[in-house]
């Protein structure tokens, strides 16, 4: 969550900062179709260590501070107060701003002359904003990787010797919504709390439609074109059209998507496999180990030599089902033949010998009536203490 209000905190920076620095630009001056990618590159890796640096300071260290926070939060003045992650980010705002002496303020965006219009009276300088220094790939890892957003253009007079452009995006309001009202509810829409929702419904949910929110009011209130779309049948038939195509297109990246997705979900199913049984062989080994204290002979008694027999058997296929569920063997269920094949080869890859395919059958069936020999009982102890180490 610290890194979380770090991040926020180099948003709500950018939407307070009116005043963007930019080259001095005459109509003589050379045009660029690009920003500089090693700009934006060096822009992040700074903002990188900005976030890191305020990330450590946000972050409660010892338990004792946690407790009196939590205290805090809780106590009896305070029991309906909302939690208050703006007042975390004070300090980071501060220093990301410029108003902390000594520190320069944080750099978010990179300005350049687009091209030169009326005659050299006038130019259209571009802005690229670095939004975020990291991304999220498909796994959920995060990767360092500038996310930009390019596309945002002020027209200036020329010659332009201020050295600086008013920020397009610079917004009070905007920047008092993301403080007050994002960043005090981190716990409801935060990336933790959403993992913790997949797991539990074994889904994979959006972490808000707030782009859904937007298109619908912007269809509503600001698509000018609505108008004329709906004026006569034949504009009406064509907004259908570009409507359709539009959601085909959509409907077609779906597609591409879903077996992604698919095998998203297949691998979280394995995981809870093999996790499943990991514990379940846990718990068979603690029943075998509690059930033989170092005060206990094993008595060569038929009762005793078949519990052995049996545990070993258990033993054996729980390691060799976790090795099959990783991909390093391969057998057929109920196949004895199949089986021992992989556990001679295991026993012959760490230099040991394992018992011959008729007494392995005779001990797969329970028929079996003797021990068995101490160097096979090391080869599956050796298979199962690979999978389940102490």
């Amino acid at each position: 969550m610290s890194e979380v209000i770090a991040t926020l905190s180099v948003v709500v920076t950018l939407l307070r900062t009116e005043y963007i620095p930019c080259g001095i630009y005459s109509a003589t001056s050379e045009t660029a179709e690009h920003h500089p990618r090693h700009r934006s590159k060096s822009i992040a890796e700074s903002m990188d260590f900005t976030i890191r640096e305020h990330t450590d300071d946000i972050q409660i260290d010892s338990q004792e501070e946690f407790t009196e926070r939590m205290r805090d939060e809780f106590d009896d003045v305070h029991r309906k107060r909302p939690f208050s992650g703006h007042t975390f980010a004070t300090r980071a705002l501060d220093a990301m701003s410029g108003n902390v002496a000594g520190i320069d303020g944080l750099e978010f965006a990179i300005s350049y002359l687009k091209r030169i219009t009326n005659s050299g009276k006038s130019g259209v300088v571009n802005i690229c904003y670095v939004l975020s220094p990291y991304a999220i790939d498909e796994n959920g890892s995060k990767t360092d990787s500038p996310q930009l957003l390019g596309g945002v253009f002020v027209e200036v007079e020329l010659p332009h010797a201020s050295g600086v452009i008013r920020n397009p995006l610079y917004s009070t309001v905007a920047a008092d919504y993301v403080l007050m009202q994002l960043m005090n509810r981190i716990g409801l829409w935060g990336q933790p709390i959403i993992d913790l929702s997949n797991v539990a419904l074994d889904a994979n949910i959006f972490p808000c439609n707030n782009s859904v929110e937007g298109f619908i009011r912007w269809e509503k209130n600001d698509n000018l074109d609505l108008s004329q779309d709906v004026r006569n049948v034949a504009s009406l038939i064509d907004k259908k059209w570009r409507d359709s195509v539009g959601m085909g297109k959509l409907l077609a990246n779906q597609l591409i998507m879903v077996s992604t997705v698919v095998q998203r979900r297949e691998k979280r199913k394995a995981d809870k496999v093999r996790k499943a049984m990991r514990e379940l062989a846990k718990t068979k080994k603690g029943r075998l180990d509690n059930s033989q204290d170092d005060g206990m002979v094993w008595k060569k008694t038929p009762g005793t030599i078949k519990a052995k027999l049996h545990a070993d058997r258990e033993r054996m296929m729980t390691a060799l089902e976790i090795g099959r569920s990783r991909g390093d063997y391969q057998y057929v269920d109920e196949n004895a033949k199949s089986i021992h094949l992989v556990m001679y080869d295991y026993a012959s890859n760490i230099d040991s010998n394992f018992m011959k395919i008729d007494t392995f059958r005779q001990w797969m069936k329970g028929k079996r009536t003797n021990s068995l020999k101490e160097p096979w009982c090391d080869v599956i102890e050796h298979l199962y203490d690979k999978y389940f180490p102490e």
